[in-house]
């Protein structure tokens, strides 16, 4: 035995060498015991070599078939070679022995559960793989969000939780698009706002300012509708600067904010000619598109335009943008996304997206569902993928199975932007756009409209906010989290009402600083700037003049 005794402590000190040596030796003095085969299985482990464990444990427990210390190794090795079902008799013999091992309960509990896991992990890709299979998109998304929950790590089901999540997505649009034509826009009904005596810039200028427009002609050029930016500022342009606007689109919006033109007929075509003709400033939205028979290349100069990114899916071209700046000398406008200011930075410059809380007025912080037996969670991806809903998904799976409260998802996906803000007012927190932590420094993270439009209503709200967006707003009343931390943060979120109390006391006043008031006076900045060069502000002059 104080062979024994010698061998463990050499293994203790990292001698494995000389421990197995000892070990051997007593084996070949005749000395066989459990203890030095157990010894011997764990060396050989170490030394990965498989079935050498497995005779030493054998050979151990045929010595004695209860001894603790072999039967809990034997059962480590089973379950790191995913062969748990064979330590199963082990622990049961074992347990007839000594039924008040509460240890070894606990671990025969937890390899049936984890049996009983693989079981319903097997039933919910098979099911999941047929439902994709026959179109059925909702079921396929369903087991694949349940499956993922159970076991995090499988790129393959996660793909086709994605492309179960793309295709509701599609449906939904179409759906939308049959009756969109029935309701109105939310922040630009031409039909409405267009003035018949007047054409070209002066097309949606209310009569009565006509005679005030003494300054640019703004023309907005987009390949989509980012968030109904466009349609609001050329709006509020419109009808309280001196300064007229108009704005150019490639598709309809299915969100409904409101369009002016969509490049879709020839007839809007021959518009588009004349407005690029007639505009003193051109205001893009993401990257410079190509407009059909015209070269816009011959009308753009330094002083009279600048690009202005949207939507953390740039971030795939921030090579190109950078380039194009070099290239051009063009001036940018930046939402949070730092790693596009590399190379760039005298040309890009941070800016934050507009966003009308007074529309918001009538609700209140809301902190009501402590008292709830259903919390409703809320997410609205236009963009699955890049939003982590595949990720997000299983994460809020996983906190129903620990909480005793029932966690319902509201996904709210394809529809207009009204019925989707109907939708946010049900639920009871909101999760945004989440990174990985990997990615979350490169990824544009921060507030988006998704993220102002929630806490308007009063919501909790949980995004990705980098570095880098906090540095412009350290006080944000928005939960950060990554992808990894999700879990834990909602957990944290549901255990301490009063952390969240405090975080959300001044949302309403924070969000105040985005109002179309103040972004338009700083957009007005920075269209002198690049015209002039110069950065002094005379807020007398009509050009800052806001009726």
């Amino acid at each position: 035995m104080n062979n024994i005794s010698e061998g463990e402590k050499l293994f203790e000190e990292g001698k494995i060498k000389e421990a197995k040596e000892l070990f051997l030796t007593v084996l070949e003095n005749g000395n066989s015991c459990k203890e030095t085969y157990n010894n011997l299985a764990i060396i050989s482990i170490q030394e990965n070599n498989i079935n050498s464990a497995i005779e030493y444990f054998t050979k151990a427990l045929e010595i004695d078939p209860f001894y603790k210390t072999t039967v809990l190794n034997y059962t480590d090795l089973l379950r790191t070679m995913e062969k748990p079902e064979i330590a199963v008799p082990l622990l049961e013999s074992f347990l007839k022995q000594n039924p008040q091992d509460k240890e070894t309960q606990q671990l025969l509990e937890d390899i049936n559960l984890a049996d009983k896991t693989a079981v319903d992990i097997k039933k919910y890709n098979e099911d999941g793989i047929k439902y994709l299979g026959n179109n059925e998109f909702e079921k396929a998304k369903k087991c694949f969000v349940k499956s993922l929950a159970l076991n995090d790590n499988q790129s393959s089901i996660r793909k086709g939780l994605l492309l179960a999540l793309d295709a509701i997505l599609k449906h939904n649009i179409s759906e939308t698009n049959k009756d969109i034509s029935s309701t109105r826009p939310k922040y630009f009904d031409k039909g409405k706002e267009a003035n018949p005596k007047r054409k070209l810039f002066l097309k949606y200028v209310p009569e009565k300012l006509v005679t005030e427009k003494t300054g640019l002609n703004i023309l907005f050029i987009s390949d989509f509708h980012v968030a109904g930016n466009q349609a609001r500022m050329m709006k509020f342009l419109n009808n309280h600067t001196t300064h007229k606007a108009r704005s150019i689109g490639f598709i309809k919006d299915y969100l409904n904010y409101g369009e002016d033109i969509v490049l879709d007929t020839n007839e809007h075509l021959k518009e588009v000619h004349e407005l690029i003709k007639e505009a003193d400033f051109f205001h893009f939205i993401r990257l410079k598109p190509n407009i059909p028979g015209i070269d816009l290349n011959k009308y753009l100069r330094k002083n009279n335009c600048m690009i202005d990114y949207f939507g953390s899916e740039i971030t795939c071209h921030k090579d190109k943008v950078v380039d194009f700046h070099r290239q051009t000398g063009f001036f940018g406008l930046n939402k949070s996304i730092h790693e596009m200011y590399k190379g760039a930075e005298s040309m890009m410059y941070h800016f934050p997206t507009m966003f009308d809380s007074s529309e918001y007025s009538k609700y209140e912080i809301d902190l009501n569902f402590y008292a709830k037996q259903e919390i409703v969670i809320g997410h609205s991806p236009t963009m699955p993928r890049i939003k982590g809903t595949h990720y997000i998904l299983p994460i809020i799976e996983r906190v129903n199975n620990r909480v005793q409260q029932k966690i319902t998802t509201n996904l709210i996906m394809g529809k207009t932007n009204t019925d989707a803000l109907l939708e946010k007012a049900k639920c009871d927190i909101f999760i945004d756009c989440l990174s990985t932590e990997k990615d979350i420094d490169g990824a544009g993270s921060g507030a988006s409209q998704n993220s102002h439009e929630s806490l308007a209503l009063g919501k909790v709200t949980i995004c990705s906010m980098d570095n880098f967006y906090l540095s412009f707003y350290p006080d944000a009343p928005i939960f950060s989290s990554t992808i990894e931390g999700l879990e834990d943060l909602i957990m944290n979120i549901l255990n301490n009402p009063s952390i969240v109390k405090e975080k959300m006391k001044n949302s309403k006043s924070w969000l105040t600083q985005f109002s179309p008031n103040l972004m338009i006076e700083r957009y007005l900045q920075i269209y002198q700037f690049v015209i002039t060069g110069d950065q002094v502000v005379n807020s007398f002059d009509r050009f800052f003049k806001i009726f």
